[in-house]
């Protein structure tokens, strides 16, 4: 096994972007995939080699679950989609020998090129995945990034850079956009919530949401609502009318450029969403044999008739486990997923592209770590004033990191209730929490309530 273990450092480093196929790749994580569920266990390995380097980068890196399980699929196609990103933008760039004139140097304010897509949240299990996006900038630009929401939630958008080392990939995090918190009330206007100057390169965009608004739902409701019905005049299987709204919805949520069609990458994504399937090549031509798709675009009405073919034997479950995970309850009610809009504004036309449709994991939460704790204010607890909390405020939110710098655990008890107008992401204001020695962990998110109120978060601490 050990001799296995070290194949694999060779095989995902040495050899990645040169002679190794993504097929190939695969085949390597799949040797130590013993159940069989697209995953790996690091835990597992770590046992045999505790001290291995690449197997701790596993373990913290974006593609790894909070149970320590590496998602290597989504591991693959990130990083032969960011080879892809960076040799096409090297192709662009080097042929640019020349030095930037004075008038490039001189940045001028930004002007409107304007790059729009769509995106969505979305419960997988009990974590909140999203769409997440590639950015290629051909030359220093100011930017301005602007997000829209037409219903009650919040979401903010983390920036990363990315460097090819050798054959590896390195994020590193740039800063991140305010938190924009819409109302039920807000206009169909973009919010500018991020001004900066990114120098020429490959970025990715990971939105994210506090958690203070999107929640699970407790309980599926009770329905007597069906999906499919038999029409009187010919006995055929028809879709019920609630069905169909709720499928021109979900056209509508997936059509992320906002072109009225469907292409094969926004089908993909739908399909891997409903089914954990990739579309493979004979997948999509036998679509486009069926649909008599043109362009290689799915029209609504070839959506629509999709749905017609798989309702012809009659409602099934597959049928509503796809509206499950496209966040529709028994009512045919969206209540666990939610649609944004990201929008660059750029002196030079970035190439905007979805990058893919997961979460965030661990390179997340230590950017949100880190963005809390610089310039944060401090709170100290215990004996020696060894346990600190990070406090991160602004008009609209107030973040919570706790640092541990003592050489022993402790359990802390924290008290949010004399917030005022104010909604927590923790089932509780009140609530424990265990500190391992030398940690440093993420606590809570605080947004306002009623957006015209005054926001007062308070916070105290006590060590047990």
């Amino acid at each position: 096994m050990e001799a296995i273990i070290e194949n694999l450092e060779v095989e995902t480093t040495a050899k990645s972007v040169g002679g190794t196929s993504k097929e190939e790749l695969e085949s390597c994580f799949k040797v130590f995939d013993v159940n069989e569920k697209n995953k790996v266990d690091i835990n597992e390995l770590l046992k045999i080699k505790p001290e291995n380097d690449t197997l701790k980068k596993m373990q913290h890196s974006k593609w790894a679950t909070s149970n320590n399980l590496f998602d290597y699929n989504s591991f693959i196609n990130d990083f032969y989609a960011l080879i892809e990103e960076f040799n096409s933008y090297k192709d662009r760039t080097e042929p640019e020998k020349h030095s930037e004139s004075q008038e490039e140097k001189a940045l001028g304010p930004i002007s409107e090129v304007l790059s729009t897509l769509k995106g969505s949240f979305f419960f997988n299990g009990e974590n909140v995945i999203s769409h997440q996006y590639s950015m290629v900038l051909n030359k220093t630009s100011k930017l301005k990034i602007s997000l829209h929401m037409n219903t009650r939630n919040d979401c903010e958008v983390f920036i990363f850079g990315i460097k090819q080392e050798k054959s590896e990939i390195n994020y590193k995090f740039i800063d991140k956009t305010e938190l924009f918190v819409s109302s039920e009330s807000e206009t169909s206007e973009f919010k500018t919530k991020w001004e900066g100057t990114l120098e020429k390169g490959v970025y990715v965009l990971i939105p994210s949401t506090t958690g203070c608004l999107f929640r699970k739902r407790k309980n599926q409701p009770s329905s007597d609502i069906h999906l499919t019905s038999i029409a009187s005049e010919n006995e055929e299987i028809i879709l019920t009318e609630k069905y169909q709204k709720a499928i021109i919805e979900i056209f509508h949520q997936l059509d992320l450029d906002d072109n009225d069609t469907l292409s094969r990458a926004e089908f993909n994504l739908y399909n891997w969403r409903t089914s954990s399937m990739e579309l493979t090549d004979d997948d999509w031509n036998n679509l486009v044999k069926k649909l008599h798709i043109a362009n290689d675009e799915i029209t609504l009405d070839q959506f629509l008739e999709l749905h017609k073919l798989e309702a012809k034997n009659g409602e099934s479950v597959e049928l509503w486990m796809a509206l499950w995970t496209m966040g529709y309850n028994h009512n045919l009610q969206r209540d666990e997923s939610f649609d944004f809009q990201i929008q660059i504004s750029s002196q030079y036309n970035p190439m905007l592209k979805v990058f893919g449709l997961r979460g965030g994991g661990m390179l997340l939460e230590k950017a949100t770590i880190s963005w809390i704790m610089d310039g944060a204010e401090k709170l100290y607890a215990g004996s020696h004033q060894q346990i600190i909390l990070y406090l991160k405020n602004s008009t609209d939110s107030m973040s919570v990191v706790a640092q541990n710098s003592s050489k022993d655990d402790h359990k802390v008890e924290l008290d949010f209730s004399k917030s005022e107008n104010s909604i927590i992401n923790h089932p509780h204001k009140k609530f424990s929490i265990h500190l391992p020695k030398s940690s440093v962990v993420f606590l809570a998110h605080l947004i306002k309530d009623d957006i015209k109120a005054n926001f007062q978060p308070k916070v105290s601490i006590k060590t047990k």
